[in-house]
């Protein structure tokens, strides 16, 4: 069963706000970014979700814990949906290799890491 992407958004504030910074950040990025597979679904409905909290649970999560080639892919694939040129393009200069679990196919990581790279 899947969980309307929608809900989810709602569920990663609610479970945000019940803790303290960094954490809260930390923990809306880790669940919109591992819970949402964007394949399948219809990427625009993560438009609900706070671009601004998703970077800021991005950085904290990197500063905190280091930066995972998963999570570099899973930043990029967000900023590619909100049409973040700018974050995609620095997203993407930390993936090593494409990750299935975020991309449906090889082809749309190529196609959205070209995007961010162009002029």
């Amino acid at each position: 069963m899947k969980i309307p992407l929608g809900e989810l958004v709602a569920f990663a504030g609610e479970i945000a706000s019940k803790h303290q910074e960094p954490s809260g950040s930390i923990l809306y990025f880790q669940i919109l970014g591992s819970l949402a597979c964007y394949c399948g679904q219809k990427p625009d409905e993560l438009k609900a979700a706070d671009w601004s909290k998703l970077q800021l649970g991005f950085a904290n999560l990197q500063k905190t814990y280091g930066l995972s080639d998963l999570n570099a892919n899973r930043f990029a694939e967000m900023a590619y949906v909100f049409g973040d040129k700018a974050v995609a393009r620095e997203a993407f200069s930390h993936v090593v290799d494409s990750d299935s679990a975020v991309w449906l196919t090889e082809d749309s990581f190529q196609c959205a890491r070209n995007w961010a790279n162009a002029p």
